[in-house]
């Protein structure tokens, strides 16, 4: 079941609002949500719901040992354990199949291939409850004694399947203690149908067009640019749709997460635009990888690749996800050590005037972000080539592709407004407005965003009935 499915629309999500804010006192509403996540998770994956409380029930076994031995040599190696044990679900289950298939193609092995179905969700729960006993082995936090607490944690269904990925310390006072207002549950809604209109109204379209284009040899250079553009905007729309639905439910439910984007097509160098794109995956792999690793301050070039081998890595059970690692990795180190050297000309030379316009800057980030997702979109590495060689080469287009490219051009100048605050900032003038500031117009403004959310569902409604069934793209991460 996915959030932009009618039936999570229409009838889970409904009735698990009803169940909790009926429950009375934080200790029957937690109960009830973490009756509704299980179910949710067992809707999709009934058989993994065992390894999901399997790696919580390692995390409270082994967090209280660890606290309680954490100045001491045997905390290390407690908490070794339980990262290896972990890790070794994710390594297991998404794994193992493409390095037994690597073995038997490269050195000519017949190692069994296992074919595995991959758990829902298993690289952000895992991630989790890594940061969970880490952070406990670090004193940023306490061991919670109860086991059904620490499962509502790693099992809460708005984060649950594909982010973000919040850490224990963010959210344990609210596990304690909360309270849900109007206010926060209409922020919730407005925050929540946003993300589903990100989804079902523009990434689900950019989906069906980049796919109909993309894929084949015989790929035209209009048709391979454009089928990326739209791919492009298809998986920004889709994941940061999912996180604003993930936040929104969040907040009727009492919770606040981290914000997980932050318009990153506006940025001027990729290294901002990792800032902006999956916050949450990038301050995971920043506090717990490149910083204990030495960070800035001993083989940064060394960190960069590894942080960025393992991202590639964590993004799914291909090499042409390590290649794009590796290719991300080698952008952000350009950035970081040769750019300065070359920018230090400015100041040697100061006749000559090297800055820089912000709308070049912005190009030739957005165009090496789209290269990225060049290798990133294609499993099959000669699939990486052939949309790169159409794309640099000149390929007369077919009819199909001229007349989709003539058809997508206002798609593609909405999809790019969309993806810049334009829109928040107009909304939040507005609502600045001295008239609205006024009792009579606060009612008026809190109803105008109310009907608005409910004529965005009525469209994505619509819209999903209308198309096929379409998974958020990260679930197969």
């Amino acid at each position: 079941m996915v959030f932009s499915s009618l039936p999570f629309l229409y009838l889970f999500l409904p009735a698990t609002l009803l169940l909790y804010y009926l429950a009375p006192g934080i200790k029957l509403k937690n109960g009830a949500l973490l009756l509704a996540s299980i179910a949710f998770y067992a809707l999709g994956e009934p058989a993994y719901v065992i390894l999901l409380v399997a790696a919580t029930f390692s995390a409270y076994v082994f967090a209280p040992r660890i606290a309680k031995n954490r100045e001491l040599a045997k905390g290390k190696v407690l908490l070794a354990i339980s990262v290896a044990i972990n890790v070794s679900f994710l390594l297991v289950f998404k794994y193992v199949p493409l390095l037994a298939k690597t073995a038997n193609d490269i050195f000519g092995a017949f190692l069994p291939v296992p074919k595995l179905q991959l758990p829902i969700g298993i690289s952000f729960y895992t991630f989790q409850v890594l940061t969970y006993t880490i952070d406990v082995y670090r004193g940023k936090t306490e061991p919670q004694r109860s086991f059904a607490k620490l499962l509502l944690y790693i099992s809460m269904f708005p984060q649950l399947i594909a982010g973000p990925i919040v850490r224990y310390a963010d959210v344990e006072k609210q596990i304690e203690d909360r309270t849900v207002s109007v206010p926060q549950i209409s922020s919730g809604i407005l925050c929540f149908v946003c993300g589903l209109a990100k989804k079902a109204l523009i990434a689900d379209h950019a989906g069906k067009i980049s796919s109909s284009l993309l894929g084949t040899g015989a790929m035209s250079t209009i048709g391979a640019w454009l089928g990326i553009l739209l791919f492009a905007f298809q998986i920004y729309f889709d994941f940061s749709g999912y996180s604003d639905m993930a936040i929104g439910l969040g907040r009727m439910f009492g919770f606040e997460f981290m914000q997980n984007f932050n318009y990153p097509y506006i940025s001027r160098s990729v290294t901002e635009f990792w800032r902006r794109w999956h916050m949450s995956l990038g301050t995971f792999f920043r506090d717990y990888v490149y910083i204990p690793l030495g960070g800035n301050r001993k083989r940064q070039g060394l960190n960069i690749a590894v942080v960025w081998i393992l991202t590639g890595f964590w993004h799914g059970a291909e090499w042409n996800f390590v290649l794009w690692g590796a290719y991300f990795g080698a952008i952000l180190a350009v950035e970081k050590f040769l750019l300065p050297k070359f920018l230090l000309l400015k100041f040697l030379l100061p006749k000559i005037h090297l800055k820089v316009p912000s709308a070049a800057k912005w190009a030739v980030c957005f165009f090496t972000v789209n290269i990225g997702w060049v290798i990133f979109s294609n499993t099959d590495l000669l699939g990486i080539w052939h949309t790169l060689e159409a794309m640099f080469s000149y390929r007369a287009a077919s009819f199909f592709e001229v007349s989709t490219a003539k058809q997508s051009v206002l798609f593609l100048a909405f999809c790019m407004l969309a993806s810049t605050p334009l829109a928040k900032n107009l909304a939040t003038r507005a609502l600045k407005c001295p008239a609205l500031m006024s009792p009579v117009g606060s009612v008026a403004s809190s109803l105008a965003v109310a009907v608005f959310s409910f004529a965005i569902l009525g469209l994505c409604t619509i819209s999903l009935a209308a198309s096929s069934y379409s998974p958020f793209l990260y679930f197969r991460f």
